[in-house]
């Protein structure tokens, strides 16, 4: 399974998740600050550029927290996950950042495009 499938996986499985896409959601790390991720939801429809962003959710693995920050960055929607997913998620891409988090950002900003994350 993909970082983005474990992910996907993860947010979808929130009991409280109220997005109208949910069926049809997939999730990607936007961007990482000190252990809190910023992950991009979106949807997929047919032919070229028909991605569109539904939602934006905060995974903060300081506090062990997911957060849906669609409608307000600063007081986002805690949602209620499960636990046994997040932890393993969760540490995967701990481990998977901290051992190639600047050779990942580097990489993103010369090519200007998304890497696999190979776990």
């Amino acid at each position: 399974m993909s970082c983005d499938e474990k992910l996907k996986s993860l947010i979808t499985t929130c009991s409280n998740l109220g997005n109208p896409f949910k069926d049809k959601l997939l999730a990607r790390i936007d961007s990482k600050e000190n252990n809190v991720y910023s992950i991009q939801l979106y949807v997929k429809d047919s032919g070229e550029n028909s991605e569109n962003v539904v939602g934006s959710i905060r995974l903060n693995l300081n506090n062990n927290t997911l957060v849906d920050i669609t409608f307000d960055d600063q007081n986002g929607t805690p949602l209620k996950y499960n636990k046994e997913l997040f932890d393993s998620h969760a540490n995967l891409y701990f481990l998977y950042f901290r051992l190639s988090h600047s050779l990942f950002l580097q990489q993103d900003k010369a090519r200007n495009e998304r890497r696999p994350c190979p776990i």
